[in-house]
């Protein structure tokens, strides 16, 4: 082999580069700690490094969004857990109300106290830490609770990473804390006129007695039945047990747990005890000899209590009334004995509360009342035992507002503005193939309503069929404070509509299993504001897609002027609540009614004919003078607390029909009410003592991995120290010896071989 001048230059350009490099990765290894700088250096040691930087990068996220999260998760629960203590002093205050005789500055320094009680409650729920309030849900920067006690806020929760597409809630949205609903509670109602001895003479003073489980119907009626009691009052020992009374007819009806309405009419002897008379009710609502689905009981007051025994359930519904033929002396009475017996009795052909109304006007029967309310009916009197569903909403301001929350059958909850009405209809059957929808074909409901001028409009809104050619209609006419057509001139006096939707135009009307609350309201809005759709084309069979087109765009014209001065929703609870915009103190009437073939009484539940059987009621209700209730699985926190500081204030300890507001569950009914409020908060409480323990919890974790993955990193990627010196003084050394050798054998030539 021939060495030339060439060879020996590249050959020691090649041992210095390569003994240089060693060096220099044993230099680099020792002064950054890691065992390569660049990817080439070790590929798949560079994949393992980024993953693992990635992890570190991910646990460190974590623990940052984390470390806030629970910040903002304490803070709540520290909040909720001061909230419970104040509604402990607030039962306090009640418990001090009702267990001692107060006089009436007692009573207004005790309500005083209770409004401090609640401001505080007030303040607490509108808690702010760092700008953000605790219980508005995601809308962190608006105040939860108006001055009116309103929840402003919304039911979003808002979440915190805690790795890879997994999210941890860490706050309680004051929609679940303030309106929220308890699936373990009960629906419980009362009436509130107080069922006394009338056997009994009260006019020299005597306590009043207070019927009871084993008082009969007799002692129920006593001599009310007699039109003029003087003159038979010495013939009758009411101990004598061997007299005999006229029967006493009942009309009942409302809503069964299962959500379907009935109507039962029955009739009691003069001996029935009144544990006779609850059984029988029971039965009508559903019980049976081996299981019950409510409970009925009397409280010391003479009061029926109706407990259902469905926990979560909110449907549940009670109106009762009792007739018993009138007699103006013996004689009559044993010839109203007699036709009673004979099936000739004037109460066996009523089949309507307004018949049984018409026969109490005449003086012909005597009417037993359970259910009393300052309401008023579609005439501007104040409703009676006859009036059920004939009820004008309640106003309140410049608000009017319903009773009855609107309620889906199927999952209990409360109606929204996309809600069809046959989703939450007491009706019997489902559609067929349908699952949450009932059958409300051929329904009609009749709406009355006072607009903000004084105009009259009465509506009949048509619900149609599921077939395209009867969608569902309504009617409109108005009157004016005279009695005339109130609709321009050159206009029909009656207006016939149909229904669509007013976002979407499709070529078919709304169906009648499609009708949505949205739509319902919007028809009342229309009316309350004076804007009445006048649509160009005559809606019928021949009706083209064009001329629908432009009927649809003067429907949803009259909509949108609506809603600058009225607006119609769905509140927290499900019931229909108008606002008027522009008055402070509203003159808006409203009335919706079912206007349907129902609410006949036939029978009770053992009828098996056509002409005896057990009656449906009313497939819609929107406002009744039914049965008040004393709890139930929704809560509304500040109008409950309202409501029993009013209590208080006026001295109610039960629900009363001698009460200012006969509606008012008084003391009594607060007590067990704030035992519930009491309750739900404490569930708020250990629901967010979990999420804040979860979310510590996960941080903590996310700290712990953190420092492995950084130590298996470490364990992959640094360099050892001893090994990267003891190699980089080796090939330190070794780089000196080739220098060196390199440098000799360069200044090697032909004489040294001489």
């Amino acid at each position: 082999m021939r060495i030339t001048n060439q060879w020996r230059y590249n050959q020691t350009l090649y041992d210095y580069q390569r003994n240089m490099a060693g060096v220099q990765k044993n230099y680099l290894q020792l002064s950054n700690g890691v065992k390569i700088n660049q990817a080439y250096d070790d590929a798949s040691l560079y994949n393992d490094g980024m993953r693992l930087d990635y992890e570190v990068e991910t646990f460190s996220q974590v623990i940052e969004a984390t470390s806030k999260s629970v910040n903002f998760a304490k803070n709540t629960d520290k909040s909720l857990q001061e909230f419970e203590k104040q509604l402990e002093n607030f039962k306090t205050k009640m418990i001090q109300a009702a267990s001692d005789v107060h006089s009436s500055t007692s009573l207004e320094a005790l309500a005083n106290e209770l409004v401090g009680i609640k401001d505080h409650l007030v303040n607490i729920a509108n808690t702010s830490v760092n700008g953000q309030f605790l219980f508005s849900g995601s809308a962190v920067d608006t105040k939860p609770i108006d001055g009116s006690g309103k929840y402003q806020g919304n039911g979003e929760s808002m979440k915190t990473s805690a790795g890879a597409q997994i999210e941890l809630a860490y706050n309680i949205p004051g929609k679940q804390v303030f309106l929220g609903s308890d699936n373990d509670y009960n629906k419980i109602l009362t009436t509130n006129v107080s069922l006394i001895d009338n056997t009994k003479d009260y006019s020299n003073g005597t306590e009043l007695k207070y019927l009871n489980e084993q008082s009969t119907i007799k002692q129920m009626v006593g001599l009310n039945y007699v039109n003029n009691k003087n003159t038979i009052n010495s013939d009758y020992d009411f101990t004598d047990k061997d007299i005999d009374f006229p029967g006493t007819y009942f009309f009942l009806q409302g809503t069964k747990p299962d959500g379907t309405s009935f109507t039962s009419k029955f009739k009691v002897t003069d001996d029935t005890t009144l544990e006779g008379l609850m059984d029988k009710i029971g039965y009508e609502f559903g019980n049976t000899k081996g299981s019950k689905v409510v409970d009925v009981s009397i409280n010391n007051d003479g009061q029926f209590n109706i407990k259902d025994l469905t926990k979560g359930s909110q449907v549940l519904d009670f109106h009762m009334v009792a007739a018993t033929v009138k007699v103006d002396n013996k004689a009559d009475l044993a010839t109203a004995i007699a036709d009673e017996t004979a099936g000739n009795s004037p109460l066996e052909a009523v089949d309507t509360l307004s018949a049984l109304q018409t026969l109490a006007d005449n003086g012909d029967v005597h009417i037993t009342n359970f259910i009393k309310s300052n309401f008023k009916d579609k005439a501007s009197n104040k409703v009676d035992s006859f009036d059920y569903d004939n009820v004008m909403f309640e106003k309140s301001n410049n608000q009017l507002i319903g009773n009855i929350s609107q309620v889906n059958r199927k999952t209990g909850e409360v109606a929204t503005d996309s809600t069809r009405l046959s989703q939450t209809a007491a009706a019997q059957q489902l559609y067929p193939n349908s699952q949450d929808r009932y059958n409300i074909d051929n329904q009609k409901l009749a709406i009355e309503v006072k607009s903000k001028t004084g105009i009259k409009y009465t509506i009949e809104l048509i619900l149609g069929t599921q077939d395209p050619s009867t969608p569902v209609l309504f009617t409109i006419q108005a009157t004016d404070a005279n009695g005339n057509n109130a609709f321009p001139t050159g206009t029909p006096a009656t207006r016939s509509l149909a229904v669509y939707n007013a976002d979407e135009f499709g070529e078919y009307r709304t169906q009648t299993n499609d009708f949505t609350y949205r739509q319902l309201m919007d028809i009342v809005a229309m009316a309350a504001s004076d804007n009445i759709p006048n649509p160009p084309h005559v809606e019928n069979a021949t009706t083209t897609t064009e001329q629908r087109r432009q009927n649809y765009e003067a429907y949803k014209d009259a909509i949108e002027k609506s809603h600058g001065s009225v607006e119609v929703n769905l509140d927290d609870k499900g019931r229909i609540t108008l606002t008027d915009k522009t008055q402070s103190v509203t003159n808006i009437e409203l009335s919706i009614q079912d206007a349907s073939e129902s609410g006949k009484f036939y029978g009770d539940s053992t009828g098996n004919t056509a002409a005896t059987k057990q009656g449906n009621g009313s497939v819609f209700s929107f406002m009744e003078n039914n049965a008040v209730t004393i709890d139930e699985p929704g809560i509304d926190m500040f109008a409950d607390l309202d409501s029993m500081i009013e209590a208080v204030r006026q001295g109610y300890y039960r629900a009363s029909d001698e009460n200012g507001d006969p509606r008012n569950t008084g003391m009594q009914g607060a007590l067990q009410r704030l035992d519930h409020l009491m309750d739900h908060v404490n569930k708020e409480i250990t629901k967010i003592g979990s999420q804040t323990n979860l979310i510590t919890t996960t941080k903590e974790r996310a700290e712990l991995m953190k420092v492995n993955v950084q130590t298996v990193k470490s364990d992959i990627m640094d360099a050892d120290y001893a090994e990267a010196y003891l190699a980089f003084t080796q090939k330190s050394l070794a780089y000196q010896a080739m220098l060196q050798a390199t440098s000799k054998i360069n200044q090697l030539s032909l004489l040294n071989y001489m």
